[in-house]
């Protein structure tokens, strides 16, 4: 914190409204975009689509995958989605999070794309305050589903709303009223229809709020967020196995990896000798 407001030290600040949005033509390369934010590692464990494949980030991309598919209408099991609903398995698919897509833009800031959105955090007592509203999305069909697949998977994004929220706040400011402050703690919680953000940010800033009937109940609890894509770390993890390699290889040119041995995928160098 620095004075009342938080300061995130790894992520950028993000003006969304200086960033372009990609509305024209065809999103096919969503799903490849996507795709290459894995490491070999999680790449395997998703091809898997096994109740053994529990890796949590894992479980965090394939939903945001999900989500910025389903907005870009490129998922063939429906039209374009705009509103989504994190349904927790561990909770009988309980849901306390709603997302409201806005747009698809660059993230210019590092050369990626971001979705638009806004995000609505549910309790037992704001359900009963919106349930008009939810029943006529609901009835309406324009809501999705996105399944949290885990309960360590919820907690990640619970960690991640505030980042979400933080990276892209230009218009409003936290007051000294702000749970943040008063609790001592990011997320406020972890838990299950408890609040992890704070409430400083509601009804701010939703000129791009998708309009639907009742829309407005649900707006005066909407936060703006950045959805960004989260990449492995190329000097982490390798992005290909050699199998995957020599498979892309058929179709593209790619060094041979043979002869140069196991290479860093971030700087090219060989890898250093076992020792011992």
């Amino acid at each position: 914190m620095r004075g009342l407001q938080p300061i995130p030290l790894l992520i950028p600040s993000i003006d969304l409204d200086r960033q372009a949005i990609i509305s024209t033509g065809n999103f096919d390369w969503v799903e490849q975009f996507m795709g290459w934010t894995l490491s070999a590692r999680e790449r395997s464990l998703h091809e898997e689509k096994s109740s053994k494949s529990c890796d949590r980030l894992v479980q965090l991309k394939s939903s945001m995958n999900a989500i910025l598919q389903s907005f870009t209408a490129t998922n063939l099991n429906h039209g374009q989605i705009r509103v989504f609903q994190l349904a927790c398995k561990h909770k009988n698919d309980s849901s306390d999070t709603l997302i409201f897509a806005s747009a698809l833009r660059h993230n210019t800031i590092q050369d990626s794309i971001l979705l638009d959105a806004y995000v609505v955090p549910l309790t037992r007592e704001r359900v009963s305050d919106v349930i008009e509203a939810l029943t006529c999305l609901v009835k309406s069909g324009e809501i999705l589903s996105v399944a949290v697949k885990s309960r360590e998977e919820g907690i990640l994004w619970k960690k991640l709303l505030p980042v979400q929220v933080e990276c892209c706040r230009q218009t409003w400011h936290h007051g000294e009223d702000c749970q943040y402050r008063a609790q001592n703690r990011i997320p406020l919680s972890i838990e299950h229809s408890q609040l992890s953000i704070c409430s400083c940010g509601e009804s701010q800033d939703i000129d791009g709020f998708p309009r639907f009937q009742n829309w407005e109940i649900l707006a005066k609890y909407a936060t703006r967020i950045a959805v960004m894509p989260l990449s492995a770390v190329p000097y982490m993890e390798s992005f290909m196995t050699k199998e995957q390699r020599h498979q892309i290889s058929q179709i593209f040119t790619l060094p041979n990896i043979e002869t140069g041995g196991e290479k860093c995928d971030n700087c090219g160098k060989n890898s250093a000798p076992p020792v011992g």
